[in-house]
């Protein structure tokens, strides 16, 4: 594919950490991720892709310990990176998106196991397209504190805050597509995470190991996970 958009909030003191994975180490070696670092260790978001040669990097650092809504949209032409709601960074795009459908992704590590996230990580979404500067606005503000009008509009443009429209900038009236994986946390217990996209994508917590395990605490909004 040449497009996807992955988003979170997170929270991390750490220079380096993955915020999600998802790769085949099969020939041709394929996949992408989205982290903290990468592999420089700066505390910028970075994005990974192709045959993993492939990192692009934003401007300014997260690694503050403070709540960050984070998020890469990668389209035919560039990687662009957005830190709560403003777009940070652009970086022309010198590769492709290879992704199998076998892939397993991963939450607050890669899925070589290594780069493990330190702190917390909540409503972490995927989208199988780039979103707009406009859209990734409205994600952050369904987060923030303070939510300014409604969180979108009918197909007449009217305000509308019903579940349906949740993925809708105001003053849209086109069609809104949800995220093909979204995870929120909000269980608070067990040991799964579950994908309210409505496609399945339960995710195992720990890899099904207990000692790998993510502790549930208070999110961004509702609950969240504590990676260490």
């Amino acid at each position: 594919t040449d497009a996807i958009t992955i988003e979170a909030w997170v929270k991390t003191p750490d220079t380096q950490g993955a915020i999600f994975g998802k790769e085949l180490t099969i020939t041709p070696w394929e996949g992408y991720g989205f982290s903290i670092g990468g592999n420089t260790a700066n505390g910028k978001l970075a994005f990974w892709y192709g045959n993993g040669a492939n990192w692009d990097f934003s401007s300014s650092t997260v690694n503050d310990n403070i709540w960050h809504h984070v998020a890469v949209t990668f389209n035919s032409a560039n990687s662009l990176f957005f830190i709560d709601g403003v777009l940070n960074a652009t970086v022309p795009k010198t590769g492709t998106v290879r992704l199998s459908s076998n892939a397993t992704g991963f939450i607050g590590m890669e899925t070589a196991g290594s780069r493990y996230f330190n702190g917390s990580i909540d409503e972490v979404k995927i989208y199988n397209f780039a979103l707009t500067e406009d859209e990734i606005r409205e994600e952050y503000n369904q987060g923030s504190l303070l939510k300014l009008g409604s969180t979108g509009t009918d197909s007449s443009g009217n305000p509308d805050n019903s579940q349906n429209r949740e993925y809708c900038v105001p003053g849209d009236t086109s069609t809104c597509n949800p995220p093909v994986a979204r995870w929120n946390f909000d269980e608070k217990t067990g040991t799964s995470a579950n994908d309210i996209s409505g496609n399945a994508n339960t995710g195992t917590l720990g890899g099904g190991v207990e000692a790998n395990r993510p502790s549930w605490v208070s999110g961004k909004v509702g609950g969240g996970l504590k990676f260490d």
